[in-house]
């Protein structure tokens, strides 16, 4: 009944069966948290459900990474001791993080399971740094598949609003 009027529907997903579904029912599906080096994966398994446009969103900063990085570390520990962020987290390559996250979490030490998020993981997925770098990793992860990216400004800066601005500033110009 709708007609041109209908809207169309996104769907977030992060596990196969998830992205597989999306792909089949959805106009396009939402991914998060993941670096652009797992976007391959993502799109072929939703490609194996059907033809959803790849959207993404892509936490980034124009920034100092000194300033950012323990925000970025705690941000992603509350997301590894949930279990479809951790298993896609391991998929995406950062399985050792997951299990000492969550082993400290488990012993209810908050400040070492923090301190497990590698900087090699706040790197890949909290991207932080000056606007070519942030322009640069927006750009892998068009180049991996995505269509859509949604940029998501870290604003962990002195200055939010700046920060913010500049971010969206890398990423349009």
């Amino acid at each position: 009944r709708l007609g041109e009027k209908r809207p169309q529907v996104i769907v977030g997903a992060l596990n196969p069966a998830m992205l597989r579904l999306a792909g089949d029912v959805a106009d396009g599906v939402l991914l998060n948290y993941l670096p652009a080096s797992h976007v391959a994966w993502s799109v072929e398994q939703v490609r194996s459900g059907g033809d959803a446009e790849i959207y993404a969103y892509i936490h980034a900063g124009v920034g100092d990474r000194e300033q950012g990085i323990d925000k970025a570390r705690r941000d992603l520990f509350s997301y590894a001791v949930v279990d479809s962020y951790a298993q896609a987290f391991e998929r995406a390559g950062f399985a050792d993080e997951v299990a000492a996250i969550r082993m400290h979490h488990a012993n209810r030490d908050r400040d070492a399971a923090v301190a497990a998020v590698s900087d090699r993981m706040v790197d890949s997925i909290d991207i932080c740094g000056d606007a070519a770098h942030v322009a640069h990793a927006v750009q892998e992860y068009r180049d991996a598949g995505v269509e859509v990216p949604v940029i998501m400004p870290m604003p962990w800066g002195e200055d939010r609003v700046a920060t913010i601005e500049a971010t969206i500033d890398a990423v349009t110009t």
